[in-house]
Formats: C-alpha cells, sequence, structure tokens
C-alpha cells in the first residue's frame, strides 16, 4: 500500500537548519524505503530557490526529488507563503522512475518525446500514473507540454501535476522547476525550462477530483477574437487586445496586475466546455501572451467569481474525496487565482480543507499553481488529460 510522509520547514536562509528540521520530521531510518520504489515531491516559495535551500535538502534526502515554486503551500501540520513543504511517498509494491528533460527553449517536441521514453524504459510497462511538474515558459504552453506528455505515454495514462508559480502584483516572477537524482547522478538543480515526472507503476488505484470556476459565471462581453497566432492574443473586435481590455476596464495603463489576475473565458462554440485562460506576458505592441493557445473566431467573456465561491468549492471537493473511500496519500493543486479572490487570506482554502478532512488520518499536501494538470472523468468512466486553469484539482492514492 502506499505510504506517505510530510515535513515542512520555514527556514528559507539556512540550509543546514532547514535540513535538520525537515529530516527530523522525516524520520527516514523508521522507514522502509527501498531504491527505486520511493520519491519525494517538493513545493516552496521561489525565495528557498534563491538562498539553496530546496537544492540542500532535496541532497539531504537518499531517494528521487521533484519540484516547483509555489507561493502558498502547506500540509496538515502546517501551512503559508514563504514556506517549504514536502511529501515521500514509497510503497515496495509500485515501481518509482523519475526524470528530468533538456531544456525546453528549443527543439521542445523532440525532447519531451526523448526524455519521456528514457524514463519510461525503466519500467516493466507503461505507467498508471504520472506526475508532472511544468515550467512556465512565454513560447511554450503548459497545455502543449501535457499533450506532448501524453502522445509519449498513451492517452490511457492519467497525468497529474502542476506548472510553477511564482507571481506577485505586476509579473509572472520566477518560476522553478527543481530535481535531484542520486542514483542516476544527477546533482540538485532548478530550472527555468525543463520539465520532470514520476512515473508510478503497481497496484494503485488513483481517484481524481477538479473544482472549476463556472464558466457560466461572466461578465459578458461576446468579444470576437480576431487576431491570434499560437498562445498569442493579438486583435479582439478588430482591436489591439490590451486597448480593447482597457476599452472595458479589464486593463489599466500602468497597473499590470489588474491584468495578470484576469480570467478570461474563451468560448469557440464548437460543442466543447469553454475555456479559461490566464495572461503570461504583455508586449509592448499590446499583445497578451497567453496560457494556451487560441484560434481566431473564439468568443471572449471576461471570467467572475467570488472568495465565497472558493470556500465552497473547497469544501464540497474535499467532502467528495472524504466519501471516496480510503486513501494514503492526498494532493492538491490550487489555482493562484484562487488565492487572488480570498483578499490576501492566503490560507483560508487550506483552512476549510483541513476543516473538511476533520480527523481523517490521510497525509496530505496543498499548493498553489500556475496551471493545474488533472484528469477528467467521462461518463463513461474514462480518465481525459486536461491542463486546467482556475480550478482546485486533487489526486487521491
Amino acid at each position: 500500500m502506499m505510504k506517505m510522509a510530510t515535513a515542512y520547514t520555514r527556514e528559507a536562509d539556512d540550509p543546514a537548519l532547514a535540513c535538520q528540521e525537515i529530516l527530523a520530521q522525516l524520520k527516514l531510518e523508521q522507514l522502509d524505503l527501498r531504491r527505486g520504489h520511493a520519491a519525494a515531491l517538493i513545493f516552496c516559495h521561489a525565495e528557498f530557490i534563491e538562498t539553496g535551500v530546496a537544492l540542500a535538502i532535496c541532497e539531504a534526502l537518499p531517494m528521487p526529488a521533484l519540484g516547483c515554486t509555489s507561493q502558498v503551500s502547506g500540509v496538515r501540520e502546517d501551512a503559508d507563503e514563504i514556506f517549504l513543504s514536502l511529501a515521500v511517498l514509497w510503497d515496495d509494491e509500485v515501481d518509482f522512475v523519475a526524470g528530468v528533460s533538456e531544456s525546453l527553449a528549443e527543439a521542445h517536441e523532440a525532447r519531451i518525446g526523448e526524455f519521456y521514453r528514457a524514463a519510461a524504459a525503466s519500467l516493466p510497462g507503461k505507467p498508471v500514473l504520472i506526475f508532472t511538474l511544468l515550467p512556465v515558459m512565454i513560447n511554450l504552453t503548459g497545455d502543449l507540454m501535457l499533450s506532448l506528455l501524453e502522445n509519449a505515454a498513451g492517452e490511457d495514462v492519467p497525468i497529474f501535476g502542476s506548472a510553477a508559480e511564482d507571481v506577485d502584483a505586476e509579473k509572472v516572477r520566477n518560476p522553478y522547476t527543481f530535481y535531484y537524482d542520486p542514483a542516476g547522478g544527477v546533482q540538485a538543480a532548478a530550472y527555468r525550462d525543463r520539465m520532470t515526472v514520476l512515473l508510478l507503476r503497481g497496484p494503485l488505484n488513483p481517484r481524481f477530483f477538479s473544482a472549476e470556476f463556472p464558466t457560466t459565471s461572466i461578465v459578458a462581453q461576446d468579444a470576437i477574437i480576431t487576431a491570434a497566432r499560437g498562445s498569442r492574443l493579438i486583435a479582439i473586435n478588430n482591436m489591439r487586445a490590451v486597448a480593447y481590455l482597457e476599452k472595458i476596464g479589464v486593463f489599466q495603463p500602468g497597473a499590470s496586475n489588474t491584468l495578470y489576475l484576469a480570467s478570461l473565458i474563451i468560448d469557440y462554440r464548437d460543442g466543447m466546455p469553454p475555456q479559461s485562460l490566464t495572461v503570461n506576458d504583455i508586449t509592448p505592441e499590446g499583445t497578451l501572451l497567453c496560457s494556451r493557445p487560441l484560434r481566431v473566431g473564439g468568443v471572449l467573456n471576461v471570467g467572475a467569481s467570488t472568495s465565497s465561491y472558493v470556500i465552497e468549492s473547497a469544501a464540497s471537493l474535499t467532502r467528495n474525496i472524504r466519501l471516496a473511500g480510503e486513501g494514503s496519500a492526498l494532493f492538491f493543486v490550487s489555482c493562484y487565482m484562487r488565492n487572488v479572490l480570498l483578499g490576501g487570506e492566503n490560507l483560508a482554502e487550506i483552512a476549510v480543507i483541513r476543516k473538511e478532512l476533520g480527523d481523517s488520518a490521510i497525509p496530505y499536501l496543498l499548493f498553489y499553481s500556475w496551471g493545474e494538470i488533472c484528469p477528467r472523468v467521462t461518463s463513461g468512466g474514462k480518465p481525459i488529460n486536461r491542463f486546467l486553469q482556475t480550478t482546485l484539482a486533487a489526486c487521491l492514492l
């Protein structure tokens, strides 16, 4: 049976002290960890990367570790903004294989396939679950990276994970992924342009849950995308994208945070559900660099939600997890937009999850993201991998 142990630290300046705190909580010498049957997942504020603390913690562990930056994270015992949360997973019957790509700044299609196949070659068959953590790159969207990974793994393999997150009131700052594999001879390092995976194969029954902002909850505009290229939103109603959003009051010149913190809803009127997206950057020409590829003809509206919805949906999703039956490890990944809507109450969503879990003994870890990766389960029971936004997602093992 899968087992999970968690640990945390607020020590962002002293690598030795942070390692001491983490190892004292984990008590690794008391765990039956076998090579190839354990791995660590780590999420932390970017400050832990910049000071070297997160990488020192990776190198203090005897198993592969992968992680990414997150402005807020937490475990059952505690949570905060300047915080590092860690989970060790292990199971003698499950094979664990981790991997990190080469730089995806170029030749990303070939490199994602190559690094996945190299990692999967160590497994005695297909994985039953993939954890993946993605970089944030202006010219390579999260859903494209997920699609390329799925093409390499096969559509029948569920994928769960996140895009790295480090956002302040003005811009996307320094999101990192990081990776360490002592057995593979890979030293701990942080990256702006590499994705990581953890492949699991064995007797697992992963269950997935998600709560998205309701796309029916919008400030209706019914504007038309009239120019787009890839993930670049160039023109709306034949106006420069930023100029149009200035006109309707979503964007104020000199206050870019009003746009980075906006959720745009795109409906292609093709029978598929509307998609939400966020803005990664703004060019001097007024083009929006978005989190998804876009098509001309899509109908654009502005997402609208409330802090009450964030709290209510987190409570409902957690109750559904408790009804789903037994589990021994639980991960939550929440969109930074949900945190923004809480109006600075950074720990409110974590608090309601903790309350709903009540006396449940299951260990868990929660972190915020720039994009949530979680399968949606169809009416026929088949999981369909999706790169989501404005979502709280969870994986129960």
